[in-house]
């Protein structure tokens, strides 16, 4: 009898050992901003949804701040052909609730790259410091990003300037903000110019943002309805001639 009692109560400790780490597994949810909902870590429903108010990506037009946008303006990469999926980024300033989310995009921490990383992805190669740096293309970034190691790597006598900012991945990662520093640029057959970078203490692509994508005349904006039509116009036009000319020319195609 004692020795079942004993089997009996290893038995009971090791379910409860059983529910506790069934229990511990559990999934974390949080408050999102961007979908106005509960989930788990990058489980958010808005990733890679277009938000209807503003147009910009990966948040609801629900949980949007900004007002609502004008213009419905295309942006053309040149000499781009496919873009790579990468996790947006929030930028919020600690200092006020109120401020301005400013944001940008970075891969997933600690991805491995696919062996054709390099050709999927939008990049362009900017020297600093006189070693070239590549460059991750994103339109939906507000700020130039330089991983803390690159930096390490790149400067000289350029000291970080101390930064308040949080940035919180998007999925609810914390990534620390080292600070801001201004380095003197020089892209491929362009003239010298400074640019602000925000300092991030994580494995990650160096990113630059819109408006310096903008400012070096990476992309071009077009407008969507104007470039569909002129193309359908194009189109139209070959075909007519093709046709006309067959038609003049019915002994060539048909013979006698």
């Amino acid at each position: 009898k004692q020795q079942a009692k004993t089997l009996q109560q290893q038995s009971n400790e090791m379910n409860v050992k059983v529910i506790r780490r069934r229990s511990e597994k559990k999934e974390h949810k949080f408050n999102c901003s961007r979908c106005n909902t509960q989930h788990g870590i990058n489980k958010c429903p808005a990733f890679e949804k277009k938000c209807h108010n503003y147009g910009k990506f990966n948040h609801f037009a629900v949980a949007c701040k900004m007002r609502k946008k004008g213009n419905n303006d295309k942006l053309d990469v040149k000499g781009s052909k496919n873009s790579e999926k990468v996790k947006e980024l929030n930028l919020e300033s600690s200092s006020s609730a109120d401020e301005s989310e400013i944001s940008f995009s970075i891969e997933k921490l600690n991805e491995i790259k696919s062996e054709n990383h390099e050709k999927t992805c939008w990049s362009r190669t900017i020297f600093i410091n006189g070693k070239p740096v590549i460059f991750k293309m994103d339109i939906g970034a507000d700020v130039n990003v330089l991983p803390l190691a690159k930096y390490l790597e790149l400067s000289q006598d350029n000291k970080l300037l101390p930064s308040k900012s949080k940035i919180i991945a998007y999925g609810g990662y914390h990534v620390t903000v080292e600070g801001v520093v201004e380095l003197l640029c020089i892209p491929e057959r362009r003239d010298p110019v400074k640019l602000t970078f925000f300092v991030i203490d994580t494995i990650s692509s160096s990113i630059s943002s819109l408006i310096t994508c903008i400012q070096l005349n990476l992309i071009s904006r077009v407008n969507d309805l104007g470039v569909v039509q002129n193309e359908i116009n194009a189109n139209s036009e070959t075909l007519e001639k093709k046709k006309d000319f067959i038609s003049q020319n019915t002994k060539i195609f048909k013979g006698l």
